[in-house]
C-alpha cells in the first residue's frame, strides 16, 4: 500500500474519532484538529568541509615491482578546513584520500564553529601511468591506523557527511 493511501486513512480515522467525540459530547461544532505533517528540527552537529586543496613539491621515481614498471610518488599539499557547522568538533579527526592506493593522513584539531585551519600533508602512491588525480576528504575514518586504531582521533558527528569531499587536483607525474 503506498504511503499517501495510508497517511489519508490514518487521517480519516482520526477524523471520524475526533467527531464522535465531539457528538458524544453534545458540541454542534467540531474545531480543526492540529495536524503535523513535519517538524523542522535544528542541526546543531558540526560540519566539516575541504575549502581548498593546493599541491605542493612533486618527488617521482620509477620502480619495479614484480616485473611491472610504475612511478612512485610522493606530493606535498595544503589543505584548508572548515567547520561550517554550529558546534565545535568533539575530537580531532584525520584528512586523507580515502582510497587505499593513496597513503598519507594529516590531523584536523578540534575546530570551533566557523573556524577554518590550514592543514598540510603528503600522499603517496604508486602510478602506472604519468597523470594521477588526487582529493582529500576530512573526517577520514581509520585514515592512518587502520591496524591499530587510536580512540582519540575519529569520524565526528557531523550535520552534513557527504560534503567532505574536496575538490579534485590533477597532477602531471614527469
Amino acid at each position: 500500500m503506498k504511503k499517501s493511501t495510508i497517511f489519508f486513512a490514518l487521517m480519516s480515522i482520526l477524523l471520524i474519532q475526533s467527531t464522535l467525540i465531539f457528538a458524544q459530547k453534545g458540541n454542534a461544532t467540531m474545531p480543526t484538529p492540529n495536524v503535523v505533517v513535519g517538524t523542522v528540527v535544528a542541526d546543531n552537529r558540526p560540519d566539516l568541509i575541504v575549502t581548498s586543496f593546493t599541491k605542493g613539491s612533486t618527488i617521482v621515481a620509477d620502480q619495479i615491482e614484480n616485473g611491472v614498471t610504475y612511478i612512485a610518488y610522493t606530493i606535498s599539499y595544503k589543505a584548508v578546513v572548515k567547520n561550517q557547522g554550529k558546534t565545535a568538533t568533539n575530537k580531532p579527526c584525520e584528512l586523507g584520500d580515502p582510497r587505499e592506493s593513496v597513503e598519507g593522513c594529516a590531523v584536523i584539531p578540534i575546530l570551533q564553529a566557523g573556524q577554518s585551519v590550514t592543514v598540510e600533508g603528503t600522499l603517496k602512491g604508486k602510478a602506472s601511468g604519468h597523470v594521477i588525480n588526487l582529493y582529500l576528504m576530512a573526517d577520514l575514518p581509520n585514515c592512518s591506523y587502520e591496524d591499530n586504531p587510536d580512540p582519540s582521533y575519529g569520524e565526528i558527528n557531523e550535520a552534513n557527511e557527504q560534503n567532505n569531499k574536496s575538490t579534485s587536483i590533477t597532477v602531471n607525474l614527469h
